[in-house]
């Protein structure tokens, strides 16, 4: 009857001993899951275009709102870069957690005399999402020039690449009358 006896009391305490185990892990689990969390999940690289034909009244203002927009909607653990682009692309915020650096380098972009090269984006872009997972989000006026005959980009398989569009541009205004007067 004792060792009968003995024998439950020991699968009582082992019960009891895994029943802990159990629910300390169930309160461990946040803490766990908020370790994964600190390893980014992807990159967002926003391509701001910066050639002549944006500084129309309010086109290049709306471009950079636009890459704004995108930077704030970027999901919450990736890590956020901005490229900017006309005829060749550079890296102006390397890919970070932080999105006050990148809406800054979106700030401080300017327009330039160069012409639209989307080419160079993507490349740049791709290259500085390094293989992971991520997303390219292409802030342009889609100037049709932009494209060379026979250019083409490579982007990896595992990069979603989406255009956010400016807008035409105002009419262009023009000279259909000149008067000399006096000397």
């Amino acid at each position: 009857h004792m060792q009968r006896r003995r024998l439950r009391e020991l699968l009582l305490v082992a019960l009891r001993v895994t029943g802990l185990i159990l629910l300390a892990l169930a309160f461990a689990r946040p803490f766990l899951a908020s370790g994964r969390a600190d390893q980014p999940a992807g990159v967002t690289i926003v391509a701001l275009d910066t050639p002549l034909s944006l500084p129309a009244p309010g086109q290049f203002e709306r471009a950079k709102t636009l890459a704004k927009e995108a930077i704030a909607a970027a999901p919450s653990g990736d890590l956020l870069g901005v490229v900017t682009f006309s005829n060749e692309a550079r890296i102006a915020r390397e890919p970070s957690g932080d999105r006050a650096l990148a809406s800054a380098a979106v700030d401080q972009a300017a327009t330039n005399f160069g012409a639209t090269r989307y080419r160079a984006a993507l490349s740049r872009a791709s290259a500085a999402i390094e293989g992971r997972r991520g997303t390219i989000i292409v802030v342009t006026d889609l100037q049709e020039g932009g494209w060379d005959s026979g250019d083409s980009a490579t982007v990896p398989a595992s990069t979603e690449v989406k255009v956010a569009d400016v807008g035409a541009p105002p009419p262009n205004l023009a000279v259909i009358s000149v008067r000399a007067a006096g000397d």
